[in-house]
Formats: C-alpha cells, sequence, structure tokens
C-alpha cells in the first residue's frame, strides 16, 4: 500500500482473512503524524461496533494490545483522557469481555521499561566500593565501560516511540524539542566535554598521559560491548583540537594505544554516511546507538517526502520509512546487559554527565596554559609567507608585461600580412613578382615558384590581346570605304604605317613553327606590299 484514507487503512489492517503485520507496525508506530491519540482510539473502536464478524474484532482487540506495548507511557499518564476511555469500550456489556481481559489486565499495570535484575549476572571485576578517592586517572578500564554501558542504557529505554515523530521531534529553528532524546544527546555533550576537563587540569603530563590511555582503553571495552554512543563520547573528546595540539602528551602515548584509537575513530568515522557503525550495529545482542545518524535519516525523510499524496491520502510509504528508522534505534531497549552496579562508579559517571559550566572556550583556554602557542615562530612564519607572496606576485606581473607585449607584436605582425595580401589582391599578378622572398616560408617555397611562372604567362597574354587589339583597329581602317578626295589623301599618306602594322598583327598572330615558314611570309609580305602600292596608284588621281 502506497497512499490511503484512514478509513481503508483500519478495514485493511482488521481484515479477517489477511494480516500484514508491517502495515500493523506502521500505523501504530506513526499515527500520531496524521490524526490525535482519540482519534485513532475512537476509529478503532467504531470499526469495533460496526461488525458481527468475530475475526474482525479480533484483529482490533490485536491493534489494541500492540498499540499498548508500544505506548504504554500514554496509559500510565492518561493523556488525551485515553485510559478512561478505553476502560469505558472494554467494560461495555455489548462487548465481548472476555476477549479484552488481556488490554485490560495490561492497563491495570504501571508498565515501565525498567532495567530488570538478570538471573546470571557477570561478576565485578573488582570491589571498588570501598575506594574514596575514585577518579578517571585511577579507574579499572573494564569496569568503567560496564559502568557507562548500564548508564547510558538506563537513558536510552526512556526514550519513547512518539518522541520521533515531526511534531514532537523538533521544535523552532530545529532545535530539539523532545525532552527526552534532549537529555539522551545533552548527556553525550556533557560526558565529552568532561573528559577533555579531566585531561586539561591536570598539571603534570605523566596524569594527562594515563588519563588518555585510559580512555582509549576503555573505548576498546564500549565498542565490545556494541555501545557506539559511548565510544563516540571517547572519540569526540579525543580529537577535540583543546586534547589534539598538546603534540608533547600524545609523544607519550605508546603505539598500542595510538592504533586502537584509529581503530576506534574508523568505527564512529562520518564517511559514507556513517556506515561502518551502521554495519556493527547490525550485530544481534545488547547495544546502545549513537542517534546522531538516525536523526539525520528521519529529517531526510521527512522534508523529502510529502505527508499526502492527491492532497487527501496518507502517504504510506513516506510513515513506513520513519516506522522503520524508529525500530532501529527501539531495538536496543529489548536487550539488557548482565551488569551488576557499582555505586562509586555510578557516582562518578553521573557527575561527568551531568550539566555543568564546562565550554569549548574555557577548556581551550586552559589547554593553551598547558601549551602555549609559539607566538614568534608564528610571526616569522606569516613574514615569510608574506615575503613568498610578494615575490610571486612580482613574478606573475611581470609575466603579464611579457604576454601583452607578445600579443602587441603579434597584432602587427598580423596586420602587416594582412596589408600585404590585400595589396596582391589589388596589384594584380605585378605584385607577386615584387614581393620579397623572405615574407613566404620555406614551406610554401615550391607554392611561390609557380606563382611566378604563372605570372610570366599571364603577362604574355596581356601582350598578344594587345596585339589583336592594334590589329584589329588597323584591318578596320583598311576595310573601311574612302568617301572624299581628303580622305584618299589621309589614307595615301597611312598606307605605310598600316603596312606596318598589319605586319606587326601577322607577326603577333601566326605563331611561326620552321624557318621555311619564316622565308615564305616575308615573301608573301612583299608581295602584298607591292600590291598595295598599285592599287594606290589606280585608285588615287595623279598630282602632278
Amino acid at each position: 500500500m502506497v497512499a490511503s484514507d484512514v478509513e481503508n487503512i483500519i478495514a485493511q489492517l482488521t481484515l479477517p482473512n489477511h494480516f500484514d503485520s508491517q502495515l500493523r507496525n506502521t500505523i501504530v508506530l506513526t499515527y500520531n503524524n496524521f490524526m490525535s491519540h482519540d482519534e485513532f482510539l475512537q476509529i478503532l473502536t467504531s470499526r469495533y461496533k460496526s461488525t458481527y464478524n468475530k475475526n474482525v474484532k479480533l484483529r482490533v482487540i490485536g491493534i489494541i494490545k500492540s498499540w499498548f506495548t508500544i505506548h504504554h507511557y500514554l496509559f500510565k499518564e492518561n493523556v488525551e483522557n485515553i485510559k478512561n476511555n478505553l476502560i469505558t469500550f472494554i467494560t461495555n456489556p455489548d462487548n465481548e469481555v472476555k476477549r479484552s481481559k488481556f488490554v485490560l489486565n495490561l492497563i491495570g499495570v504501571d508498565k515501565q521499561k525498567i532495567l530488570l535484575p538478570c538471573k546470571n549476572l557477570l561478576p565485578r571485576v573488582d570491589n571498588f566500593d570501598l575506594q574514596s578517592d575514585l577518579s578517571i586517572s585511577n579507574i579499572n578500564h573494564e569496569e568503567f565501560a560496564r559502568q557507562i554501558t548500564l548508564y547510558d542504557w538506563n537513558n536510552l529505554i526512556k526514550i519513547q516511540p512518539i518522541d520521533f515523530l515531526k511534531s514532537n521531534l523538533y521544535g523552532e529553528k530545529g532545535k530539539l524539542k523532545s525532552p527526552r532524546i534532549k537529555n539522551f544527546v545533552h548527556g553525550f555533550n556533557n560526558i565529552s566535554l568532561w573528559y577533555c576537563h579531566e585531561i586539561v587540569t591536570s598539571i603534570k603530563s605523566s596524569d594527562r598521559v594515563q588519563i588518555i590511555s585510559n580512555l582509549i582503553q576503555v573505548g576498546k571495552y564500549l565498542r565490545d560491548f556494541n555501545n557506539f554512543h559511548g565510544v563516540n563520547a571517547i572519540v569526540s573528546a579525543l580529537n577535540n583540537c583543546s586534547i589534539k595540539r598538546l603534540k608533547n602528551d600524545w609523544d607519550q602515548i605508546s603505539n598500542n594505544d595510538k592504533t586502537i584509537f584509529l581503530e576506534l575513530v574508523s568505527l564512529m568515522s562520518i564517511k559514507n554516511n556513517f556506515r561502518n557503525q551502521r554495519i556493527a550495529y547490525k550485530k544481534e545482542g545488547p547495544k546502545i546507538p549513537f542517534i546522531g545518524p538516525y536523526l539525520t535519516d528521519l529529517t531526510f525523510i521527512e522534508d523529502g517526502n510529502p505527508d499526502k499524496i492527491n492532497k487527501d491520502l496518507i502517504n504510506i510509504k513516506k510513515q513506513s520509512l520513519i516506522a522503520q528508522t524508529i525500530n532501529t534505534i527501539l531495538d536496543a531497549q529489548n536487550h539488557y546487559y548482565p551488569f551488576e552496579s557499582v555505586s562509586s562508579y555510578q557516582n562518578l559517571i553521573h557527575h561527568g554527565y551531568s550539566p555543568s559550566s564546562l565550554s569549548i572556550e574555557k577548556i581551550y583556554s586552559l589547554s593553551l596554559q598547558i601549551n602555549p602557542k609559539n607566538v614568534t615562530s608564528s610571526l616569522e612564519k606569516l613574514f615569510l609567507d608574506i615575503e613568498l607572496l610578494t615575490k610571486q606576485n612580482l613574478e606573475l606581473q611581470n609575466r603579464i608585461i611579457d604576454l601583452e607585449s607578445s600579443i602587441c607584436d603579434l597584432e602587427e605582425s598580423s596586420i602587416e600580412k594582412i596589408k600585404i595580401l590585400h595589396n596582391e589582391k589589388s596589384d594584380g599578378s605585378s605584385n607577386l613578382d615584387r614581393t620579397k622572398p623572405s615574407l613566404i616560408s620555406s614551406k610554401s617555397a615550391e607554392s611561390y615558384s609557380i606563382l611566378q611562372s604563372r605570372s610570366k604567362k599571364f603577362s604574355l597574354m596581356n601582350n598578344n590581346n594587345e596585339s589583336i587589339n592594334a590589329e584589329s583597329e588597323s584591318v578596320q581602317r583598311i576595310s573601311s570605304p574612302l568617301s572624299s578626295p581628303t580622305q584618299k589623301r589621309k589614307k595615301n599618306n597611312n598606307n605605310n604605317d598600316t603596312n606596318v602594322e598589319s605586319e606587326s598583327a601577322q607577326h603577333i598572330s601566326s605563331p611561326l613553327s620552321s624557318p621555311t615558314q619564316k622565308r615564305k611570309k616575308n615573301n608573301n609580305n612583299n608581295d602584298t606590299n607591292v600590291e598595295s602600292e598599285s592599287a594606290q596608284h589606280i585608285s588615287s588621281p595623279l598630282s602632278s
């Protein structure tokens, strides 16, 4: 089921021949996202009264049992008068009271999850109740890890499923609203600051080294107990900048302790969305989660999915994702740690978890008193950095100037080449002869020689065209009739020139293929001249 309205959801949950345990668990955990507690009870009682099918009635009773088991605090605190309304429904003579005695008995019991005594408790590592000066510098690593785990688990079981719903989880400006989750998270912050405070308030370096080593060994046992909440508190403390900067103390830590610490850091790493922690948390048995990643999951689910589909259908898929995340966190409440409580350790731990005036700024100030900053070396390093940056800046400026000069040279060279190409196009082939070979690259030398030969041929063709034009004009003058004596005299005077031009035209227009042809051409010219002179004598009047 992806989306549906409330009535269809209840009808699906109470089908007589079909039981969907996952849907029932989802609705019982998340119903308060889309209805109140009283509305949920009214819908269930209405469904019970609306049918005569005993199997449907049993389904309704089963939902009420599951509801009470998960949200028992509602009946204890009588939220929205839930307890009274439920008793009225069950004790109604029209209802099958015998079928509901289990629920009625549960309501009469003041149910609350507490640390129940186990039959097979592990023995104490040692008896520290008689030790009055117990501190974090002289603790037994395993026993301290046990007592931390008991303390964390007692805080975890106080958290209720309803605390993880959107309306109860966050308040204004995204701050945590649920008091039980706030107590769990603030306890983590307080104990982490307390670890830091115990280190920086130790005057001797050997004491600080001892505390750091103790915390690493405690973290190893916490990892073995699957107390990821406690492991991350130690990792956060030792990775705090106020502690991490104490290099002289860290240099005295043994290689074995350093290796263990790196393993703890890897376990709680935020890489790949806390992948290593999520894998380790899947182990069976008692465990305490670091709830930070799961709170982030809930935030993404709430913000990334709509509450309703098509405006009025409840997004069952979203509610299912929320229910899965809540079950993952609260699964730890179903397991118990077989550790015996030791009062001296519990008192020490309670002091560490209690709110105090400690702050990151105050702890860092104490860290500076242990290992002051070397102001002189810092200033020297700063001046060296400034000098280096200044030198690099000058080099960059000189480089920029060189690049700008190169760009100008390239622009000038490009302009000259463009001018040369423009002149070549406007002047024709004559410019090819005047082009300097130096302007032509070595790769285009062959092209240049070809252009020169073509230029000479083009020049000869122009000369031939000029000669042909002159011959054409001469022929026109010869063939035109003489209309007057004056024109005849001009014609007679120009005959010699015409003969010369005609002879020139014949030489140009008819190529001579051999010497014999040249001699024949000369003889023909002489005959032509004689005939021309005879024609002039016949056609012209006698002058004397």
